[in-house]
């Protein structure tokens, strides 16, 4: 008979939760395995190579020691079950404290290709992917160890492992946010924060033709730069958009300090980011910025 101390993980030394074999026939939890290779491309215990097994990712579990343990452990794993659904939902993105990825700055409806290498990045991937949320906030560093106070939510559209563990994913921007409160969370930052949303504005005070004569101004100017300038432009952001996101792929793509453009994410205003960004176009164009 099979003792129940038979069928911990190796790495966790807890019963096994969704168990999966490696190619070398070692068995771990799945959760355990992805973040051992998280660091090492290896086998936890006999070193063998598992870059090709890093790729596949496969989700399929060894279902007969599924089988083994519903059937003489029953109650066992309904309670491993349970602790594990309470640690991820502590993990996720669904309560007050949402996961920060330090890096760069992201836009709302903008997408944002993110090259994914440190353990504790992809773990934060994995964990948003895994429980429903696909969203996290992105701010961008200031001075290190200091990351803004503003930042942008960002949706994962698709993830791509690669054979050494890195992972590239695909974002699209949805909302801006301010940070409220900061910590930390197996490595990585979290935050409590507060969604910004643009206040009421008055039809008299920002009218569709100051509306439309901007978008015109910025599509003249995109048109007026070096044909290499645009086109490193659009393999970074798209071609430029219809009416609907214009104004944030031009506060990504024009030669703005951080601060700024950091700034212009925060403000409340369509109205004043409107102004703001008239007297930017005014101070490139002047200065011939092609």
């Amino acid at each position: 008979m099979v003792a129940i101390e038979d069928l911990d993980c190796s790495l966790c030394y807890r019963l096994l939760l969704e168990p999966i074999t490696t190619p070398c026939g070692h068995v771990f939890c799945k959760e355990c395995l992805y973040r051992s290779l998280d660091h090492n491309p290896f086998c936890p215990l006999c070193k063998e190579a598992l870059c090709k097994y890093m790729v596949l990712r496969p989700q399929a579990t060894t279902e007969s020691l599924n089988w083994l343990m519903e059937k003489q452990f029953g109650e066992e794993l309904d309670a491993r079950k349970r602790n594990h659904l309470s640690e991820l939902a502590t993990a996720a993105c669904r309560g007050e404290d949402i996961p920060i990825f330090v890096c760069t700055l992201a836009y709302p409806d903008l997408s944002c290709p993110l090259h994914v290498f440190e353990p504790r990045y992809r773990l934060m991937m994995r964990r948003c992917l895994e429980s429903g949320a696909r969203q996290f906030g992105m701010c961008v560093w200031l001075d290190k160890p200091h990351y803004s106070q503003i930042g942008t939510m960002l949706e994962i559209q698709d993830l791509r492992y690669l054979s050494d563990g890195r992972s590239v994913v695909t974002t699209l921007g949805r909302r801006r946010f301010k940070v409220q409160s900061r910590g930390k969370r197996d490595g990585y930052d979290v935050a409590k924060v507060q969604y910004i949303s643009d206040k009421f504005i008055p039809q008299e005070k920002v009218q569709g033709h100051q509306l439309l004569e901007t978008y015109d101004k910025c599509l003249k100017w995109f048109n007026g730069l070096a044909p290499e300038k645009r086109q490193a432009i659009i393999n970074c952001y798209g071609n430029f958009p219809q009416f609907s996101r214009w104004l944030w792929y031009m506060v990504a793509i024009l030669p703005l300090e951080t601060s700024v453009k950091t700034s212009l994410l925060s403000n409340p205003s369509l109205e004043c980011r409107l102004v703001t960004l008239q007297k930017v176009l005014n101070v490139v164009s002047s200065r011939n910025w092609r």
